[in-house]
Protein backbone atom coordinates (compact mmCIF):
# COMPACT_ATOMS: atom_id res chain seq x y z
CA UNK A 1 0.00 0.00 0.00
CA UNK A 2 2.76 2.22 0.74
CA UNK A 3 3.37 2.48 -2.79
CA UNK A 4 0.60 3.55 -3.98
CA UNK A 5 0.30 6.70 -1.71
CA UNK A 6 3.99 7.47 -2.99
CA UNK A 7 2.77 6.96 -6.28
CA UNK A 8 0.11 9.09 -5.80
CA UNK A 9 1.99 11.35 -3.82
CA UNK A 10 4.29 11.97 -6.96
CA UNK A 11 1.30 12.92 -8.93
CA UNK A 12 0.09 15.37 -6.73
CA UNK A 13 3.68 16.89 -6.85
CA UNK A 14 4.07 16.85 -9.82
CA UNK A 15 0.74 18.72 -10.77
CA UNK A 16 1.64 21.12 -8.22
CA UNK A 17 4.51 21.53 -9.89
CA UNK A 18 3.30 22.00 -13.60
CA UNK A 19 0.78 24.43 -12.18
CA UNK A 20 3.54 26.49 -11.17
CA UNK A 21 5.55 26.06 -14.23
CA UNK A 22 2.05 26.78 -16.38
CA UNK A 23 1.21 29.95 -14.07
CA UNK A 24 4.75 31.75 -13.68
CA UNK A 25 6.16 30.56 -10.63
CA UNK A 26 8.57 28.09 -11.55
CA UNK A 27 11.76 29.85 -11.48
CA UNK A 28 10.81 31.73 -8.26
CA UNK A 29 10.12 28.14 -6.44
CA UNK A 30 14.01 27.32 -6.44
CA UNK A 31 13.25 24.46 -8.96
CA UNK A 32 15.98 24.98 -11.32
CA UNK A 33 15.12 22.16 -13.71
CA UNK A 34 11.98 24.21 -15.17
CA UNK A 35 14.33 26.58 -16.32
CA UNK A 36 17.25 24.84 -17.48
CA UNK A 37 15.30 22.51 -20.36
CA UNK A 38 17.58 22.92 -23.67
CA UNK A 39 14.77 24.09 -26.10
CA UNK A 40 14.16 27.32 -23.31
CA UNK A 41 18.04 27.99 -23.70
CA UNK A 42 18.18 28.06 -27.27
CA UNK A 43 15.08 30.16 -27.19
CA UNK A 44 16.07 32.61 -25.10
CA UNK A 45 19.80 32.79 -26.92
CA UNK A 46 17.70 33.22 -30.29
CA UNK A 47 15.61 35.90 -29.15
CA UNK A 48 18.69 37.75 -27.28
CA UNK A 49 19.90 37.84 -31.09
CA UNK A 50 16.76 38.66 -32.74
CA UNK A 51 16.56 41.79 -30.69
CA UNK A 52 19.90 42.97 -31.21
CA UNK A 53 20.12 42.38 -34.75
CA UNK A 54 17.10 42.44 -35.98
CA UNK A 55 14.67 44.70 -34.45
CA UNK A 56 16.55 47.58 -35.47
CA UNK A 57 16.40 46.33 -39.03
CA UNK A 58 12.38 45.44 -38.73
CA UNK A 59 11.60 49.37 -37.58
CA UNK A 60 14.01 50.46 -40.90
CA UNK A 61 12.76 48.21 -43.42
CA UNK A 62 10.15 45.84 -42.79
CA UNK A 63 8.87 44.82 -46.11
CA UNK A 64 12.86 44.00 -46.63
CA UNK A 65 12.54 42.12 -43.94
CA UNK A 66 9.87 39.82 -44.68
CA UNK A 67 11.35 39.27 -48.15
CA UNK A 68 14.75 38.41 -46.58
CA UNK A 69 12.83 35.62 -44.04
CA UNK A 70 11.03 34.33 -47.17
CA UNK A 71 13.67 33.55 -49.47
CA UNK A 72 15.76 32.39 -46.51
CA UNK A 73 13.18 30.06 -45.76
CA UNK A 74 13.36 28.46 -49.78
CA UNK A 75 16.74 28.16 -49.71
CA UNK A 76 16.44 26.05 -46.42
CA UNK A 77 13.61 23.81 -47.46
CA UNK A 78 15.99 23.84 -51.03
CA UNK A 79 19.28 22.66 -49.69
CA UNK A 80 17.66 20.26 -47.21
CA UNK A 81 20.22 20.50 -44.77
CA UNK A 82 18.46 17.61 -42.44
CA UNK A 83 19.39 14.98 -44.59
CA UNK A 84 23.30 16.05 -44.62
CA UNK A 85 24.11 14.86 -42.18
CA UNK A 86 25.58 10.90 -42.35
CA UNK A 87 25.17 10.67 -38.86
CA UNK A 88 23.07 7.99 -37.42
CA UNK A 89 19.75 9.83 -36.38
CA UNK A 90 20.36 9.54 -32.72
CA UNK A 91 23.85 11.19 -32.62
CA UNK A 92 22.17 13.80 -34.71
CA UNK A 93 19.72 14.45 -32.00
CA UNK A 94 22.66 14.78 -29.60
CA UNK A 95 23.99 17.42 -31.54
CA UNK A 96 21.69 20.55 -30.79
CA UNK A 97 22.00 19.93 -26.64
CA UNK A 98 25.74 19.27 -26.76
CA UNK A 99 25.98 22.81 -28.69
CA UNK A 100 23.88 24.60 -26.61
CA UNK A 101 25.74 23.75 -23.41
CA UNK A 102 28.94 24.95 -24.93
CA UNK A 103 27.16 28.05 -25.77
CA UNK A 104 25.53 28.28 -22.49
CA UNK A 105 29.02 27.75 -20.33
CA UNK A 106 30.70 30.11 -23.08
CA UNK A 107 27.89 33.32 -22.48
CA UNK A 108 28.05 32.25 -18.67
CA UNK A 109 29.75 34.71 -16.28
CA UNK A 110 32.38 34.00 -14.38
CA UNK A 111 32.72 35.00 -10.43
CA UNK A 112 35.07 37.83 -10.23
CA UNK A 113 37.89 37.15 -7.91
CA UNK A 114 39.32 39.59 -5.83
CA UNK A 115 43.04 40.22 -6.57
CA UNK A 116 45.19 40.17 -3.62
CA UNK A 117 48.18 43.39 -4.10
CA UNK A 118 51.71 41.68 -3.75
Amino acid sequence: MTTACNASDRLTQSRQRLQLALSGQGAATGDERLTQQPLQISLGLAQQVAQWTLQPMAQRHPFRLVAGAAALGGLLVLARPWRWSGLPPALTSLLLPLVLEVVRHKHTPTPSRPTHAP
